[in-house]
């Protein structure tokens, strides 16, 4: 239609005022398509002032209507300034008029896409100053609100928001995910929580993080737009506390389709008992300080329920969890286990995380033969590479093992159980013991920490870390733990002497990978002097190199492989153990290291 436009008035713009009246002397006339003469000036881009008022004092009607249903002020709001439409609204012409697909002029503005946002935008704010429902819906129900939305018009949706429009009328359609993150800071959030809670949320143009031969892809885009998730995630939560019980599903749904997607979830404030059911029966998994019970997230999610064992000194192991969950609650990485947040029953705390149906790193290696041992301790040293280099300070885990690095529904590694994780620049609080400063497994635990006769001796570090993910290499590669064949009593006794496990030399466990270079460096990691261990990126880089030279896997590479296939070891270095080279900057023995006179909270 647009083209006739133009064929039919390219020599009009050139006609004054008088010729125009002459070769028209009856305004009303029209063309074929209905098109009388003010919807001929209009049609042209550029209309002048003067044809437009020579054409009203010549009575020209202002609402006269097309084939289409179209009044010249549908043309306006299209191809002409704001000034033209505000002429056409002093002659009276009718904002409230419809076309034949019931649209309104207001309805129009919104549609053009020729126009720049400032004059459209004009277009709109006059018409609905003068009285314009910006709410009026076409033929099949829609309001240009929702229309906005569908078709992706995220400043048209803010615009018409910001005047007023209303979420509730008309027809709807679910909002896309991007649209909506995109509103957030340009339009008043509890519009935007009452566009999404009616309309329901369209995930299907974000890649689901479940889908984690596109995680990258996904976290980048989570990254991109990581404020406007938050606001909106956080902004629906707030807003479903404030509903009664009855009307609180429709956000449940809503968050569950965030979480499927984005894969976390705010973990403030607590969880309540509208997003999570209570366990039924046994604990499912037994733990050394802790169970772990099953449940339902968001109506259709499988969690694990993390609650510490009631003992004599109950405030202590609440409080002990409590640490775990605020330094938990920052941690968000592929290869980091997400928290989803506190849920509190019958006054015993339960820490929530994703449940694993694999288990954990141990038993996913032993129960699948296609399991790749190399791959998933790429996947630990991305994870320990991001807690150690987190900021504002880094991250010690303090007890890394197989039982506490669990498998995703994808096969990927990753690091859960922060019940021992330190900062690096945390003192000691004099509430807790050197006992629970020296808690964890003798088979993965440095040999400096089991000995220590302080709490400050006993402090974990990025050494004792290393220390410990050489143990899980073995443990990955064997299927075993280490010193498998030796009671709990003795393997103290080993570590003291300074034993090392002995290398294992079946055919299993070199098919899995353990070669000469992966055994140098778990003995690197074992290294009895702190400052001679490797750090976490001499060890990236080098299962870099192993990962490089790995050829004819039929295992899909995970994001951290990916990434590590593009670390480069220095050439000096390659080969070499840390007990040749310098120690890395920063990296002191716990001894010396100073420490600051109070506790930095995360």
């Amino acid at each position: 239609m647009r083209s006739s436009y133009y064929e039919e008035t390219s020599l009009q713009q050139a006609i004054t005022p008088v010729i125009f009246q002459q070769l028209l002397p009856d305004p009303q006339n029209c063309n074929p398509s209905g098109r009388t003469a003010l919807h001929l000036a209009l049609g042209a881009p550029g209309c002048a002032t003067t044809v437009l008022d020579a054409l009203l004092g010549g009575k020209a009607d202002p609402n006269a209507r097309d084939n289409d249903g179209e009044t010249p002020l549908h043309y306006a709001v299209r191809f002409q300034s704001p000034s033209i439409t505000q002429l056409l609204l002093k002659a009276c012409a009718d904002p409230h008029a419809r076309n034949n697909r019931g649209h309104t002029p207001l309805f129009c503005a919104t549609l053009d896409a020729r126009h720049d946002e400032t004059c459209w935008s004009e277009h709109l704010v006059a018409l609905h100053a003068i009285g314009a429902n910006i709410d009026d819906p076409d033929s099949d129900g829609v309001t240009p609100l929702y229309h906005a939305i569908s078709t992706r018009s995220v400043q048209t949706a803010c615009l018409l928001l910001r005047l007023g429009a209303d979420p509730y009328a008309g027809q709807t359609q679910p909002v896309q995910l991007r649209v909506a993150v995109g509103m957030v800071g340009n339009a008043n959030i509890e519009a935007i929580i009452a566009v999404v809670t009616r309309a329901g949320l369209d995930t299907s143009d974000w890649v689901s993080i479940n889908s984690e031969s596109d995680q990258c892809a996904s976290l980048r885009d989570l990254s991109q737009s990581e404020e406007g998730c938050k606001v909106l995630f956080d902004a629906l939560r707030k807003e479903m506390f404030k509903q009664p019980s009855s009307k609180r599903k429709e956000f449940i749904v809503q968050l569950s389709k965030l979480y499927s997607i984005l894969g976390y979830y705010p973990s403030d404030p607590a969880l309540d008992a509208c997003e999570i059911e209570d366990p039924k029966g046994r604990a499912s998994i037994f733990g050394g300080f802790a169970d772990c019970w099953q449940s339902l997230f968001l109506g259709r999610h499988p969690v694990a329920m993390k609650a510490l064992r009631r003992e004599p000194t109950h405030e202590d192991a609440v409080r002990r969890l409590m640490r775990e969950a605020s330094v938990w609650r920052h941690l968000i990485h592929r290869n980091v286990l997400p928290f989803l947040g506190v849920y509190t029953l019958d006054s015993v705390p339960y820490l929530i995380s994703p449940w694993m149906e694999y288990g954990h790193a141990t038993d996913y290696v032993k129960g699948y033969p296609n399991a790749d041992p190399l791959r998933l301790l790429a996947d630990v040293a991305d994870g320990i590479e991001y807690l150690h280099t987190f900021k504002p300070e880094p991250v010690i885990h303090g007890d890394l093992r197989g039982p506490n690095i669990l498998i995703s529904p994808s096969g990927n590694a990753r690091i859960a159980d922060f019940g021992l994780t330190e900062l690096r620049t945390d003192v000691f609080d004099p509430d807790y013991s050197t006992k629970f400063h020296k808690s964890g497994h003798p088979r993965w635990k440095a040999r400096e920490i089991i000995f220590a006769e302080t709490k400050e001796a006993a402090q974990r570090n990025t050494t004792t870390d290393i220390y410990a993910f050489g143990r899980v290499m073995l443990e990955l590669f064997t299927a075993e733990v280490p010193f498998f064949n030796v009671q709990e009593t003795m393997v103290i006794v080993k570590v003291w002497e300074g034993e090392l496990p002995q290398r294992p030399c079946d055919d299993k466990t070199i098919a899995r990978g353990l070669d000469d270079k992966m055994w140098q460096l778990m003995t690197d990691c074992w290294h009895s002097t702190p400052s001679k261990r490797p750090s976490v990126a001499h060890v990236v880089a080098r299962l870099a190199e192993a990962l490089e030279s790995r050829s004819g896997s039929n295992f899909p590479s995970s994001p951290a492989i990916r990434r590590l296939g593009k670390v480069k070891l220095p050439p000096k270095e390659r080969g070499s153990s840390p007990s040749q080279m310098e120690s890395s900057p920063g990296e002191q023995e716990p001894e010396s290291s100073s420490r600051p006179k109070k506790r930095f909270k995360i």
